[in-house]
């Protein structure tokens, strides 16, 4: 379960690297993202650092997670 949500959170940050055409502190709406487990994927990247989240529903890359979306 935690391998797949990592790859989950990691299909994520790379959407929002490329619908945020690769610049950080970009919002977009989770709705944007075909998603499962939407709240576990979230949850998992914010501890990590590669996200923000605002009203429970926008996300946006932190730099950490540009970062690693630039190493992928």
């Amino acid at each position: 379960m935690l391998r797949n949500t990592q790859s989950l959170a990691i299909n994520l940050i790379r959407g929002l690297y490329e619908t945020a055409e690769g610049r950080p502190m970009q919002w977009r709406s989770l709705d944007d993202f075909n998603l499962p487990q939407t709240a576990e994927v979230v949850r998992y990247a914010t501890t990590r650092g590669w996200l923000l989240v605002e009203s429970g529903s926008r996300v946006c890359l932190t730099d950490a997670g540009w970062r690693l979306t630039e190493l992928l």
